[in-house]
């Protein structure tokens, strides 16, 4: 009877540790998407911290801002081009 009292207090303990745990991924997840940049015309997160300086960037265009790859190669017109081997 003890056993099985300290193994079912066991499982309960593991499952309220695992949604805590899994409320803290999400807390982390939220604080990393507030540190990155949006995309101006998609309000998409970037792969951008704001405190990355503009030179250290790719796709920012100046008076706009950042834009994700996706819109700034569908605003220029760019064309991806894949190559096959």
């Amino acid at each position: 009877m003890k056993l099985f009292r300290f193994i079912r207090d066991l499982l309960r303990s593991y499952d309220q540790n695992k949604e805590l745990l899994k409320n803290m991924e999400r807390l982390d997840l939220m604080k990393e998407l507030q540190r990155k940049d949006v995309c101006v015309s998609c309000d998409m997160a970037t792969i951008y911290d704001k405190t990355t300086h503009i030179s250290q960037r790719s796709h920012y265009v100046e008076g706009a801002g950042q834009l994700c790859k996706e819109c700034f190669n569908k605003i220029y017109n760019i064309k991806e081009t894949t190559y096959e081997i």
